[in-house]
């Protein structure tokens, strides 16, 4: 053992210095070894680590694949309610948003398979894409179309049958995917509790083994200081007796014999000191008067200092009473302008449904119109044809004239003819006027529906302004809480900050008392020194 220990015996002519300095370079290369150890296991398994990213990577795989499942269960919904839907219009807006539900579908298969998977995860979602893609393209050819067309039972079976077959089956391969991947976790999880457990193993026994040699050269290194100490201890103790003529006499190159030459010239400045205490213990006293002075006017200052920042905080209480108002009268008004708002769709849904009821008026009063005008045309048709008879009669007349008594039956029938054929004419040119009435009050009312259309839109507008005109108060009125919420908080801190400052003043208050009493017992020190100092032989 003994002969072990000499190849530590070089330490020995090294300096304090040196020696310190190695026992310090062997614990540090200690520590910053298993530091190092340890950071290069945290590393592999913290957030961001080659472990925990392969992890996240698998769990992020896993949950996008659950969402795919998710996704495409509440398309299958959606199509479903495309299928019962019997508003063409609302069918219209249904299939113009299947285009967008389908690219959120794809976007997921791309974020999967983008990740950096085993082939054996790979597969099953390649499987389950290619089978969303025929779901697709039946969905798109034959299903849309059906119900586009009102073949909602071919629709059905379709959706029933060979798509249904699909979705199972797209069901089936992302299922897998993610038990495949949740056993990839398992297995990276124990491969890290293995690697992490050889690890810690092998670093603690490296560090154990660093730490005993660092003890070791410790002990060694200590001893080779403490020796030419205790000498120095003896001397320093015979002059901590007020013998101040004592000497160290041990020399060497190392510190310890540096510390005993400038040991003794301490001896000899502290006999200086000794004279410098004498004068300085005199000016101490008359110091520690004047500090007294200066304390007792810092202290006043101090108690009219507090007694404002106690005003501030009572006006900063105020403030935060006020702000509470402004924030209860603030969402009382919020309040009022969203049930405005409100009362203004209402008013607005109303005012639609007029709109169409004029709208299918005016159309209403143009067929009207459009009858009107056939009418007179098979009226002014009529009394052609009156004309025509009564030019007949008249002809059948003269005739009869002409056949004298013979004709005189047939000129009583003419005329009969010809009163007819006058009284249809007369009667025409009544109906005539009155479909021209008809006509003029008609276009009225088309102008007044047209106008009443054009009255309704710009009512509409003005409801449609007034409810977003709501809406930007309402949000207004929000900011202003937020606004008066924030000064609220200013003034909560300001009152805090009051109170903080009180406490200071108060402690430095107390700090003047102190330092006041530290003068009064400075000025007795200064005496006691005096005393002291009188015991030293110089």
């Amino acid at each position: 053992m003994k002969s072990a220990l000499k190849v530590f015996d070089f330490l020995g002519d090294l300096r304090v210095g040196t020696k310190l300095g190695l026992l310090m370079g062997i614990f540090l290369f200690a520590s910053l070894t298993f530091a190092g150890m340890s950071a290069w296991l945290v590393s592999r398994v913290r957030v961001g680590g080659g472990i925990y990213n392969g992890i996240k990577e698998y769990h992020d795989a896993d949950r996008k694949l659950a969402s795919l499942r998710n996704a495409l269960s509440e398309h299958k919904s959606y199509l479903w309610i495309f299928l019962e839907e019997s508003d063409k219009d609302k069918m219209g807006q249904l299939k113009e948003e299947i285009p967008q539900l389908s690219g959120d579908i794809d976007a997921a298969f791309e974020e999967v398979l983008s990740k950096k998977l085993s082939d054996e995860v790979l597969t099953p979602v390649q499987n389950a894409k290619a089978t969303w893609a025929e779901f697709k393209e039946a969905r798109d050819k034959e299903f849309i179309p059906a119900v586009m067309t009102g073949r909602a039972a071919e629709a059905r079976a379709l959706t029933q049958g060979i798509q249904q077959q699909r979705s199972d089956f797209f069901m089936e391969q992302t299922g897998n995917a993610g038990d495949i991947l949740n056993l990839k976790v398992e297995e990276i999880e124990k491969t890290a509790q293995k690697t992490s457990f050889s690890i810690t193993l092998f670093s603690g026994l490296t560090a154990l083994a660093l730490y005993a040699v660092a003890v070791l050269l410790g002990i060694l290194i200590a001893k080779s200081i403490t020796g030419p100490l205790v000498g120095v201890v003896r001397v320093m103790q015979a002059m901590a007796t007020g013998d101040l003529s004592q000497k160290l006499t041990f020399s060497g190159r190392d510190e310890i014999g540096q510390m005993s030459e400038t040991f003794n010239r301490m001896a000899a400045n502290l006999k200086d000191l000794i004279t410098g205490v004498t004068r300085l213990s005199a000016d101490t006293r008359n110091n520690s008067a004047a500090v007294a002075k200066t304390t007792s006017q810092a202290s006043n200052t101090m108690s009219q200092i507090q007694n404002s920042v106690a005003q501030i905080a009572t006006a900063t209480s105020q403030v935060a009473k006020s702000n509470q108002e402004i924030t209860a009268l603030a969402a009382h008004t919020n309040k009022a302008a969203e049930a405005g708002s409100s009362d203004v769709s209402k008013v607005l849904e109303s005012f639609k449904s007029v709109q169409v009821t004029i709208d299918d008026t005016g159309r209403s009063v143009n067929k009207l119109n459009q009858r009107s005008q056939e009418i007179a045309e098979i009226v002014g048709l009529i009394t052609k044809i009156a004309d025509q008879t009564n030019l007949l009669a008249l002809n059948a007349a003269i005739e009869a004239a002409r056949a004298g008594e013979a004709g005189r039956g047939f000129a009583v029938v003419a005329d009969e003819v010809r009163k007819l054929a006058e009284s249809s004419s007369q009667s025409a040119e009544k109906i005539s006027g009155i479909i021209k009435e008809i006509t003029s009050d008609t276009e009225g009312v088309v102008a007044a529906s047209a106008r009443s259309v054009e009255e309704t839109k710009a009512v509409l507008d003005l409801m449609i302004k007034m409810r977003n005109g709501y809406g930007e108060m309402a949000a207004s009125i929000k900011g202003i809480s937020g606004q008066v919420e924030a000064i609220a908080a200013t003034s909560e801190e300001t009152a805090a900050s009051a109170e903080e400052v009180t406490a200071g003043i108060e402690e430095q208050t107390s700090a003047i008392t102190e330092i006041a009493h530290t003068a009064d017992n400075l000025t007795a020190g200064a005496d006691k020194l005096q005393s002291e100092v009188n015991k030293f032989k110089v």
